[in-house]
């Protein structure tokens, strides 16, 4: 039987088959590598504080990437029901007014372009990449009438994109440490979650302040406190010495030293002025970031608990969300805050039970009552000396010294 000729033409035609869709393969993954680029860059702008020539930079990246989304997935309608916000986002500060704004243009003009979603979880929920400002307007004018804004226009990232992927969360993370508008909340969350996430430490994300508070009273009372401005701007190895110089640190210590020189920050600041907004309540922290309130009056208006009112847990919230409202739609300064907080002290509780036995008590009230503007210098330099003496004293004894 003779052989049957060997068609060529069907084996060249294969092998060019193939040939094709390893080059489609190819492009498809250059493209990918390309938005999951773009969505990088553009994830650590956009949580930092930008000035223009920035902004116009994000705009133009989020633009190029949502025009890359549309011609590669298609742009889909998707219920705003089923879009959240992206926990991991740093910047949780959007004010009620801005989101009032934004629901009047969507109104108005229409959403002009789509919003940027993670892939849907098992659920069919989206987080949000870009875009939640339309979301939240759209939300606000869906709450006004049921029968509009169901959906928004929206693309997706690629499959293996997460908003849990570590690279792309430090990267939001440590633009915004840098970001001058960052109110003291929203730094103090995103420190301990860096510090969490990136390095060993062991210890409860509630234990970090404390930890840090310890650290920074003991170098105070060995007189090594003049050395943090110097190291926070030094170079990593010197860093990296100063902080083995410290031999008494415990290992959380040496951890939250790492992430703070890291970024150019100031242990004692940090300590002082960062992390106390952790403790704040709720309802400052909800003025905070629905209503823009200023870390200053938020750090007066937190004067106001149960212990200094006499009050129930209950009615001292009562008394402090009535002075926050106060407060933000009369636009008291810092200082008109503060003595509005000590009105309402001394009306609800003039005289506290233990004050007249108790040193401890009379200690704090007549602290709080002290005016710095008023003192001088050297007095000054003379009280901060002893108060980081006793506040050593004080740790020890409360054990709270590491």
């Amino acid at each position: 039987m003779a052989k049957q000729p060997v068609d060529l033409s069907e084996s060249f035609q294969g092998s060019a088959i193939a040939k094709q869709a390893f080059e489609l393969k190819r492009q498809v993954k250059q493209k990918d590598e390309e938005l999951q680029e773009l969505q990088a860059e553009i994830a650590a702008l956009k949580s930092g504080a930008l000035d223009d020539a920035q902004k116009m930079e994000l705009e133009r990246q989020i633009q190029a990437l949502t025009e890359q989304l549309s011609q590669s997935r298609g742009v889909q309608q998707v219920p705003i029901a089923q879009i959240q916000r992206n926990p991991q986002q740093p910047r949780q500060m959007i004010t009620e007014a801005i989101v009032q704004e934004r629901a009047a243009s969507l109104e108005e003009h229409g959403q002009q372009s789509p919003v940027i979603l993670f892939p849907p979880n098992e659920d069919g929920i989206s987080l949000l990449f870009d875009g939640e400002l339309r979301w939240r307007g759209a939300s606000l004018l869906n709450s006004r009438d049921s029968e509009t804004w169901q959906t928004l226009e929206a693309v997706y990232l690629p499959e293996e994109s997460s908003p849990d992927d570590p690279q792309l969360l430090e990267r939001a993370i440590v633009t915004s440490l840098h970001a001058e508008k960052l109110c003291a909340i929203d730094l103090a969350e995103n420190l301990v979650a860096l510090i969490q996430q990136n390095y060993s430490f062991d210890a409860p994300a509630t234990e970090i302040p404390d930890c840090l508070n310890a650290l920074v009273n003991k170098l105070k009372a060995a007189g090594k406190a003049h050395e943090f401005s110097e190291v926070r701007t030094a170079d990593k190895q010197k860093q990296s010495e100063w902080i083995e110089s410290i031999t008494w640190r415990t290992p959380e210590q040496h951890e939250i030293l790492k992430v703070l020189l890291k970024f150019k920050l100031n242990p004692a600041s940090v300590s002082s002025n960062i992390f106390p907004a952790l403790s704040y309540p709720e309802d400052l922290k909800q003025a905070i970031r629905s209503r823009g309130l200023e870390d200053g009056k938020v750090r007066e208006l937190a004067k106001l608990n149960k212990e200094r009112l006499g009050l129930s847990e209950k009615k001292t919230t009562q008394v402090r969300i009535q002075a926050t409202e106060q407060v933000i739609n009369q636009n008291l300064s810092v200082r008109d805050t503060r003595s509005l907080v000590n009105q309402l002290i001394n009306q609800h509780n003039p005289e506290p039970i233990s004050s007249g036995s108790n040193p401890t008590v009379k200690l704090s009230r007549s602290l709080e009552k002290f005016v710095v503007d008023s003192a001088d210098k050297e007095g000054l330099m003379a009280l901060r000396s002893s108060l980081v003496s006793l506040l050593s004293r004080v740790e020890e004894t409360l054990g709270l010294s590491k």
